[in-house]
């Protein structure tokens, strides 16, 4: 009968070798961007209508550097009310 030593190591390395893998996976940022509500001059909000909200996704492997690689705007809201 094999010795279970072999295998052992073998999924020890695996293990390792995906664990590395998921610690160099790129920061994703994801962003939701309600623009009903803006403000005035005078610091006033001024409430828009429906149908300008966006989603963003936001690649943070370099932090200096943020890169927007996905956006989506909503044509209209799914809030409820």
């Amino acid at each position: 009968m094999p010795s279970p030593k072999p295998r052992l190591g073998l999924a020890g390395v695996l293990c390792a070798l995906l664990a590395a893998k998921a610690a160099c996976a790129a920061p994703y940022l994801i962003v939701g961007n309600d623009e009903k509500v803006l403000w005035d001059a005078q610091g006033k909000p001024i409430i828009s209508p429906t149908g300008k909200d966006t989603v963003q996704i936001i690649d943070l492997a370099k932090p200096e550097a943020p890169r927007i690689v996905a956006c989506r705007w909503r044509t209209r809201s799914s809030a409820r009310r």
